[in-house]
């Protein structure tokens, strides 16, 4: 028997700092068991050899729960700290779907839409 499940998306943060309890702190505000956001699993991880610490996640649906909204509220919760975001990343593959938050949100296009991508045009004739 197999089974399936809404595509997750790995994404990390990587704070400017090497406190580990900071990122710690953040993750466990962040992940949904802890009263965080829904579909959202998260902890602190050191990245000793970067001298840094990074927030690791998995959005486990991204509809309810997407990048941006995780990425400003840790971008927050550090800077409280005094603390600034270093960089972010997805690891592995990501649904288009999931793209589409970063769009809307970081280039100011509440109306964009999938559809636009001429790839996805091709695949939806």
């Amino acid at each position: 028997m197999a089974g399936a499940r809404f595509p997750l998306v790995a994404y990390n943060v990587n704070l400017k700092t090497d406190d580990l309890g900071l990122a710690k702190e953040i993750a466990k505000k962040v992940r949904f068991k802890d009263g965080g956001f829904p579909n959202v699993r998260a902890m602190g991880v050191d990245l000793m050899e970067q001298k840094r610490v990074q927030v690791s996640m998995n959005l486990t649906n991204y509809q309810v729960t997407n990048i941006p909204t995780v990425y400003e509220f840790i971008k927050a919760e550090a800077l409280k700290k005094g603390i600034e975001i270093g960089e972010s990343e997805i690891v592995g593959l990501i649904p288009l779907g999931a793209v589409e938050s970063l769009f809307k949100h970081y280039l100011t296009c509440p109306q964009f839409s999938i559809r636009q991508i001429i790839e996805q045009r091709l695949l939806d004739q």
